[in-house]
């Protein structure tokens, strides 16, 4: 199995924003299935106030979709994967004004679940942007 994260390098201030709303795009090749829930091949977005603590890290495999981590201090949403989704580009948006006037730390993690059907290109992140109200 195969896992991975990307994590912006700095601590993100809202201080002062009222309002808080990441949007990134999504492409995402992945090992195929048959509806809109497979445990397997998926992207995450976390955002953390306290360096993602009791979440899986980095390099290991975290299991399936019931190990999210979703904590008093970090929150975690699953990255588009419908069928439709397969190798387009698509425009997400995440609310984050639970972390508006905070400090936090942002990533994408990618798990492939298992040792099967690995031989896809992957999920791939572009253009990611906060926008916030004061």
């Amino acid at each position: 199995a195969n896992a991975g994260t990307a994590t912006y390098g700095k601590t993100i201030d809202a201080a002062g924003y009222k309002t808080l709303t990441a949007v990134y795009w999504s492409w995402i090749d992945a090992e195929p299935y048959a509806g809109n829930t497979a445990n397997f091949d998926r992207g995450f977005v976390q955002v953390s106030m306290d360096n993602y603590k009791g979440c899986c890290g980095a390099t290991y495999n975290c299991g399936n979709l019931s190990n999210q981590c979703n904590t008093s201090n970090t929150n975690t949403w699953i990255a588009p994967r419908l069928a439709a989704d397969q190798k387009h580009w698509r425009k997400v948006q995440i609310n984050l004004n639970k972390y508006a006037g905070k400090k936090f730390q942002l990533r994408f993690r990618f798990n492939s679940g298992d040792g099967q059907h690995n031989n896809t290109t992957g999920w791939f992140v572009d253009k990611l942007r906060l926008y916030g109200t004061k």
